[in-house]
C-alpha cells in the first residue's frame, strides 16, 4: 500500500480512531468528490454544502436506508461529519482553508431529514382501497 493511497490513509485513522467504520471514511471522502462536482465550477465547500451534499448523496446512494447505514458506521449528526473529515485532513486526504473549522460542523443540521421525507413518500396511506363489486 502506497502512503498517497485512500484505504492507506484510513488505516493510518484507523489506528488512533476508532469510532467509526472504515466505510465511513470512504463514503465522507465520495461524498466531498460529489458535492464538488455538483458545482458549477470547481471550489472549496463550506462545512454546510458538505452536509447537504452527504445527505443527498447517501440517499442517491443508499436509497430511505441511508439512515441505518450511515449510524451503522458510527455517524449520527453532523459533528460526526466533522470528525472524520478532520481526520481525513489530518493525513491530508482532504484539505481544508485555513476559515474552515471543526467547530463549523457542530450545527443543528439533520442529516437524515431527506431520509425520512423519502421514507414517508414510500409509506402507504391509511386509506381504504375501493373495489367494484
Amino acid at each position: 500500500m502506497h502512503k498517497n493511497d485512500l484505504n492507506y490513509k484510513i488505516n493510518q485513522i484507523l489506528k488512533r480512531e476508532t469510532r467509526y467504520h472504515r466505510e465511513a471514511y470512504f463514503f465522507v471522502s465520495a461524498s466531498v468528490t460529489y458535492t464538488t462536482a455538483k458545482l458549477a465550477q470547481t471550489r472549496h465547500v463550506n462545512a454546510l454544502e458538505l452536509l447537504k451534499g452527504i445527505s443527498t448523496y447517501a440517499l442517491k446512494e443508499f436509497g430511505p436506508f441511508y439512515k441505518d447505514i450511515l449510524q451503522g458506521w458510527g455517524i449520527y449528526k453532523a459533528s460526526d461529519i466533522g470528525t472524520i473529515v478532520y481526520e481525513l485532513i489530518a493525513e491530508q486526504a482532504l484539505s481544508a482553508s485555513e476559515d474552515d473549522s471543526r467547530d463549523d460542523f457542530s450545527v443543528d443540521y439533520d442529516l437524515f431529514a431527506a431520509a425520512e421525507i423519502a421514507d414517508s413518500k414510500d409509506k402507504p396511506l391509511n386509506k381504504k382501497v375501493p373495489t367494484i363489486d
